[in-house]
């Protein structure tokens, strides 16, 4: 013992330090209490505090604290972060968003390392803060902001009187390139292709397709998203691309025409799968006419009512769209 005994003592002492040591990374959380007030509101509201999560395989939230008369108690730790918000093991990013009032108010993304580092700074950005000396937070969130997007085609002509939903940008990090947000309704855009929204400082997301020439060929884009929050914007897309009249006859081998056949354009798109829609069908003739986008198609294909199809092959579709007709034997 009197060999040992002072030998192992410091050894004791350090591995119980080390274990303190390991406990306390472990016990990473959040704890805090907010006051929250919208500017210029005449009374306290109630609303929810979200906590979404991404990564290349899904967008997900979790409810982190209700607000009720302005108040909100939210609390998080590793524990709950693991068995109540399970994350993806790859997450990618978190972010706050805060519904309140009717508003809705996005953080800017956090690292997954710096969760719990950040998370208090991310909250406190989206408005104003002051902290009293119980330990309490307000946060007077801004009121939306007007901002004017303008909407042209490449020559400066306004896109007039398109429906346009716009929402809340927040995650299209996934093989699709397909937009996740918070929807803030649909806009139509004026005599002069303006869009005038409300919201706050944050990416939006305008749900509305475009084209884009694709080395001699145009391709369908899903939508915008808006980075900065600029108060004014102009952008320039190829909205539209030109449809052209085109005839098609359908007959059987032995020469009888065939009726009811539905034929269906596909065109290039830059998302997954195929943007699809129906041009028309054959009446009693054989006979189809239909608006195509010669410039964008990328299959053209038939069904016969009694459920056989038929895809056109790439010289029969280069005849249709030189010459302006084809006519098909089944």
């Amino acid at each position: 013992m009197r060999v040992f005994g002072p030998a192992l003592r410091p050894l004791s002492l350090a591995g119980l330090l080390l274990s303190c040591g390991s406990l306390a990374m472990a016990q990473k959380d959040v704890s805090l209490h907010y006051r929250f007030i919208l500017e210029g509101a005449p009374s306290a509201s109630s609303g929810m505090v979200w906590l979404f999560h991404y990564s290349w395989n899904r967008l997900e939230k979790f409810e982190l604290a209700r607000i009720l008369d302005g108040e909100a108690w939210i609390a998080l730790d590793e524990r709950k972060l693991a068995r109540e918000v399970k994350p993806d093991p790859k997450v990618e990013s978190y972010l706050l968003l805060v519904d309140f009032g009717g508003s809705w108010y996005r953080s800017g993304n956090i690292k997954p390392a710096k969760l719990f580092d950040d998370f208090s700074a991310a909250l406190d950005a989206l408005g104003q803060t002051r902290r009293d000396s119980r330990g309490r937070t307000t946060l007077t969130l801004p009121p939306y902001a007007e901002r004017q997007v303008t909407l042209q085609y490449p020559d400066g002509r306004p896109l007039v009187s398109r429906q346009v939903p716009v929402a809340i940008y927040v995650y299209d990090y996934n093989h699709c390139a397909a937009h996740f947000g918070i929807d803030l309704g649909a806009q139509r855009t004026d005599k002069r292709g303006v869009l005038h929204l409300r919201a706050g400082e944050y990416p939006l997301y305008l749900d509305i397709p475009y084209w884009t020439n694709e080395r001699r060929r145009y391709c369908i884009n899903p939508g915008l998203k808006l980075t900065k929050p600029a108060p004014y914007m102009t952008i320039k897309r190829i909205w539209d691309v030109p449809e052209e009249k085109f005839e098609v006859t359908v007959s059987s081998a032995d020469g009888n025409p065939l009726s009811g056949a539905n034929i269906e354009e596909s065109d290039c798109t830059k998302t997954c799968g195929r943007l699809v829609r129906s041009v028309g069908k054959t009446g009693p003739d054989g006979k189809a006419t239909v608006l195509l986008h010669p410039a964008a198609i990328d299959s053209l294909d038939m069904t016969l009512p009694s459920g056989q199809q038929r895809t056109l092959s790439p010289q029969e579709l280069a005849e249709l769209t030189l010459t302006g007709q084809l006519r098909i034997v089944w």
